[in-house]
């Protein structure tokens, strides 16, 4: 309420569920809508990534390794990791 005119402000306040409620790329600062789920292959724990990261693993090179440090904290070669859609 304005205290000088007595009258109610209001603003306009917009919405979308649809961004606000839709996972997030777990992958260091990343914060782009998760589209994947990366599986561990020790435990089969899950940790969400955008497209962009998902294809990097997938292109990977030999060696490459992932450390799960949203959950099992596993480190595994890149190559032995599941991918799938959300």
């Amino acid at each position: 309420m304005d205290s000088r005119t007595g009258t109610t402000v209001l603003e306009k306040v917009v919405v979308d569920n649809n961004q606000d409620d839709a996972p997030r790329c777990e992958w260091n600062d990343c914060r782009d809508t998760a589209t994947h789920w990366l599986i561990c292959p020790v435990c089969a724990a899950r940790e969400y990534q955008c497209t962009p990261h998902s294809d990097g693993v997938k292109n990977s090179s030999i060696g490459s390794t992932i450390l799960f440090n949203c959950t099992c904290q596993h480190t595994v070669l890149a190559a032995s990791c599941g991918i799938e859609p959300l």
